[in-house]
């Protein structure tokens, strides 16, 4: 009698199999998810990094526009050679900033790779 007692039954020897079970597969989950997770964060950092470069050229872009605007505006009458340094000037402004924009999009490929391979 003494000998059952000791011994568990089935079903409560199957429940804390299957407890430890799932403690050593959500171990396993966790330490497998981790990496992926900052991962990532990695990957939404150079997401956000992207999205700023892309604002930074809106605002020249919309900046520009203005200059424009106002030099049609503020003059009754502005000559063409007026007009053409007004476009002249927004164009540069333009075209540098989508330079430097085309410049900062090849870094950030690079960036990431390095990042992610950080941690790896």
């Amino acid at each position: 009698m003494a000998d059952s007692k000791t011994r568990k039954r089935p079903a409560a020897a199957a429940l804390e199999d299957s407890a430890s079970l799932t403690t050593w597969w959500m171990q396993q989950w966790l330490e497998t998810s981790t990496p992926l997770a900052r991962m990532q964060l990695v990957w939404l950092q150079a997401l956000g990094e992207a999205m700023q470069h892309e604002a930074e050229f809106l605002k020249v872009v919309a900046s520009s526009g203005e200059k424009v605007s106002r030099c049609l505006c503020n003059q009754e009458t502005p000559t063409p050679a007026e007009l053409s340094s007004c476009y002249q000037e927004a164009a540069l402004n333009v075209a540098d900033a989508a330079m430097q924009r085309f410049h900062k999009v090849s870094e950030l490929s690079h960036d990431l790779r390095e990042r992610i391979w950080d941690e790896i």
